[in-house]
C-alpha cells in the first residue's frame, strides 16, 4: 500500500544522537525518497529539572504521519551534566502530545479552519515502566502499573501508533482491560533476525549448527523468545525454570533468584541438551546481569562449552558492565551481544566480549511499513515481508 501521509520524525533528547541521523538513513533507502525527516523537538529543563516542550515551524506539520521518536532508557548525563531519568523522558512525551493539542488548537482558531496531523505515533524502542506490568496477587500490596498506564494516557492524548521493540510486557498491554478494544494501535517489532545475522556473521556459520549450539531460555517467560531464535537459526531450544525467593525484597524491589531450581529430571533434560555445546542465552534485556550470569554458572556445571548471551536491550544498570567484565575474564561468558535501539552504556565501547547490534534499521522498517498500514493488520503483513527478507539474508550467509 502507498504511504498515508508525508513521514516526519520529532526526535526528542533521548534519541539526539548519532542514531538518529542512521534511522534517517535507513528510511530513505525503505521509501526512496531523498529527504530529511527528521525534526529536533526542544526539550528545555529548568534547574529543577522540570521539563518543557517547544515545536518550531508547528505549520508545516499539517497533515503530516508524526512520529514522537524518543529513549526512555537513555540515561547518559546531559548538558547540565546530570543522568536523564525514565520519568523525564516520559514527561518529555506527554509535554509533547500536550504541545501538539494546544498547537493544534491555537491553528485552529486563529486559521478560522481545522488544522491538524494526519496521526500522532510514538516510537520509543525500550518501553516506559516495562517492569511495571502486572498486578500483585497479594491484595495487602498495591502497586504501580506504569506500564499499562503510560500507554492507557497516550490513547487518551490521541495518540493512534504505539511502537515499541521486544516489550518486556507486551502480553499485559495488549489484554489489559484499559487498552482492549480502544482506538490506539500497539505494535512490538522483533529485532531477533538482526542479532541472529550478527551471531552467524561473528562466530561463523559452522558454528551455528544443532550439533554445536543450543538456545537457552533464562526463564519460562523467555521460552516464546528462544523458540523464535530456534526457527530463525534451525536450532533446538532448552528452558531453564527460574525459582524467586518471594520472602526477600532487594532494594530495587525485586525478588533475588535462587540458584537452586532444578529437580533431577530437569537437570538430566537440561545436561542431555547443553553438554559440550555453545549455550546462547536469550533474553529481552541485561539489566544488573543477574539473571545471566546465575544462567551461565548454571550451564557451565552442566558442561555447556562456550557460554553467549544476547538481549535486545544492554541496560547494564548496577554495576552490571563490571560483572560481565569480570565474568569474562573469570572464563564464565565468553560474548555479549545487544542492540543500540536503547541507550548503551558508553563504558561498554573497548570490550571485546561485547558484540554492538546495529538497532536503527528496524526503527525505520517500522517507520516505514507503519506508514503504509491503516491497521494493524496491514502492519503485520508489511513487516512480515521485512521479517521474510531477513530471514532469507540469513539463509544466505548460512549456505554461504
Amino acid at each position: 500500500m502507498d504511504k498515508l501521509s508525508e513521514i516526519v520524525i520529532g526526535v526528542l533528547s533521548g534519541y539526539q544522537d548519532n542514531r538518529q541521523w542512521r534511522v534517517a538513513d535507513h528510511l530513505r533507502k525503505f521509501t526512496g525518497e531523498k529527504k530529511d525527516y527528521l525534526k529536533e523537538i526542544k526539550c528545555p529543563r529548568f534547574g529543577n529539572r522540570e521539563g518543557k516542550v517547544q515545536i518550531t515551524d508547528f505549520l508545516n506539520l499539517e497533515g503530516s504521519d508524526f512520529y514522537i521518536l524518543d529513549d526512555v532508557g537513555n540515561f547518559r548525563k546531559d548538558k547540565m551534566g546530570d543522568r536523564n531519568r525514565p520519568d523525564e523522558h516520559v514527561s518529555d512525551i506527554r509535554n509533547t502530545l500536550g504541545a501538539i493539542t494546544n498547537g493544534q488548537e491555537n491553528a485552529s482558531n486563529k486559521l478560522d479552519r481545522e488544522f491538524k496531523l494526519n496521526r500522532i505515533n510514538i516510537f520509543t524502542p525500550l518501553g516506559p515502566y516495562s517492569r511495571q506490568h502486572r498486578d500483585s496477587e497479594n491484595i495487602e500490596i498495591a502497586e504501580s502499573l506504569g506500564a499499562v498506564d503510560t500507554v492507557r494516557d497516550w490513547a487518551n492524548w490521541g495518540v493512534d501508533n504505539v511502537l515499541f521493540t521486544d516489550h518486556h510486557a507486551i502480553g499485559d498491554l495488549r489484554k489489559h482491560r484499559h487498552l482492549q478494544n480502544g482506538p490506539l494501535n500497539i505494535h512490538n517489532l522483533t529485532p531477533t533476525y538482526s542479532i541472529s545475522k550478527q551471531l552467524i556473521i561473528n562466530e561463523g556459520a559452522h558454528n551455528v549448527v544443532p550439533e554445536k549450539m543450543v538456545i537457552v531460555a533464562p526463564d519460562e517467560g523467555a521460552e516464546h523468545r528462544a523458540k523464535q531464535y530456534a526457527e530463525i537459526l534451525g536450532l533446538d531450544y532448552v528452558v531453564i525454570p527460574k525459582g524467586r525467593d518471594t520472602s526477600i525484597i532487594d532494594e530495587n524491589g525485586g525478588n533475588p533468584i535462587e540458584k537452586k531450581v532444578l529437580d533431577e529430571q530437569q537437570k538430566r533434560e537440561i545436561t542431555e541438551m547443553v553438554y559440550g555445546k555453545n549455550a546462547l542465552i536469550v533474553d529481552d534485556m541485561i539489566a544488573s546481569g543477574g539473571t545471566n550470569i546465575n544462567r551461565a554458572e548454571l550451564l557451565r556445571d552442566l558442561g555447556a562449552d562456550r557460554i553467549i548471551c544476547a538481549a535486545t536491550f544492554g541496560i547494564f544498570n548496577n554495576g552490571g558492565v563490571d560483572k560481565f567484565h569480570k565474568a569474562y575474564h573469570d572464563g564464565l561468558i565468553d560474548s555479549v551481544y545487544s542492540t543500540d535501539a536503547a541507550y548503551l552504556p558508553s563504558e561498554l565501547t573497548g570490550y571485546k566480549w561485547f558484540i554492538k547490534v546495529g538497532g536503527t534499521e528496524l526503527i525505520a522498517a517500522g517507520i516505514y511499513n507503519n506508514n503504509r498500514s491503516q491497521n494493524t493488520q496491514e502492519f503485520n503483513r508489511n513487516m512480515g515481508e521485512y521479517y521474510a527478507q531477513k530471514q532469507h539474508e540469513i539463509n544466505e550467509i548460512i549456505r554461504g
